[in-house]
């Protein structure tokens, strides 16, 4: 009886750089996409190299390029993505997390001891990210989570569970279930801000397969802001925070439509590590707080 063989990863990689061709610099996609999809580390590539590979791998490896090139995030191909050193299940039901995110957290942490007891808030928790990283660096403190999608929800839920983090979850829009007489000391939300106007700066990964209603809003994609700046003076404590992720050129107006919310609150405007504006801090202490 014949035995199958088991190519080495230098052929399957070399096969793979032929079926990229009409990529630059194919081979060096072909060695990236295997390290992307495996976890692996450029360590591991060229000490196995040389190795056979298993035919389960390289059929995985085989179908996961040819969603590739139809533009589909690896992330969604691999069903998981790395926030902040931790892994998360991820759907085309929820955004991929972005790394600008993450400072959406520093700021709050900046804020807020991290040894006492709090009411936190999660309005549209997509993938459940921001409300599990919460629950983790407050573990005293009680964890509610909203998303106005079912199936977000559920992606949530097992990222909840994986992280075995305990969160109150409500498939609501924005507030609207929450029970009326429930406020927070901290409500953050990363909402739908990209206008429509804005679709030809989307890459095609990001237009073809990530979920439309998590990315853009009316109003030049204002409406959710102008819609918390509406429910939220309702269900923030008297001297709460409320930290809210934006597009890049928003900055100026949001900030001026939670200032009028709160006409007592110290908003501001916060950048990313590429410089711009990325997040919007209303604290209801008051500047005079801080003075």
């Amino acid at each position: 009886m014949a035995m199958v063989h088991n190519p080495t990863l230098f052929e399957v990689l070399q096969e793979a750089s032929i079926f990229l061709g009409q990529k630059e610099d194919s081979s060096h996609l072909a060695r990236h996409y295997w390290l992307e999809l495996f976890d692996w580390s450029l360590t591991d590539l060229v000490l196995k190299m040389q190795q056979p590979v298993d035919q389960a791998m390289i059929k995985e490896y085989q179908n996961a390029l040819k969603r590739l090139l139809q533009d589909e995030p690896i992330q969604y191909i691999k069903g998981y993505a790395y926030f902040n050193d931790k892994r998360f299940k991820v759907t085309p039901d929820v955004l991929i997390p972005r790394e600008e995110t993450k400072g959406l957290l520093d700021l709050v942490k900046a804020y807020h001891p991290k040894d006492k007891e709090y009411e936190l808030l999660d309005i549209g928790t997509g993938s459940g990210i921001l409300g599990i990283e919460l629950a983790l660096l407050y573990p005293k403190s009680r964890v509610t989570a909203t998303d106005i999608s079912a199936k977000a929800m559920a992606v949530a839920k097992d990222n909840q569970q994986a992280h075995q983090v305990k969160v109150t979850n409500y498939i609501t829009d924005l507030v609207a279930d929450i029970p009326t007489q429930q406020q927070f000391d901290i409500i953050v939300s990363n909402p739908p801000y990209i206008s429509h106007d804005e679709v030809h700066l989307m890459t095609q990964n990001v237009l073809k397969y990530e979920p439309h209603v998590a990315l853009f809003a009316d109003h030049d994609g204002l409406l959710v802001y102008e819609r918390l700046a509406k429910e939220l003076p309702k269900r923030i404590k008297e001297k709460g925070l409320i930290a809210l992720e934006i597009g890049f050129n928003q900055g100026e107006a949001v900030k001026e439509l939670f200032q009028q919310a709160f006409p007592k609150a110290y908003v501001t405007c916060h950048q990313d590590f590429n410089e711009q504006d990325r997040y919007i801090l209303i604290d209801l202490k008051g500047r005079d707080h801080y003075e």
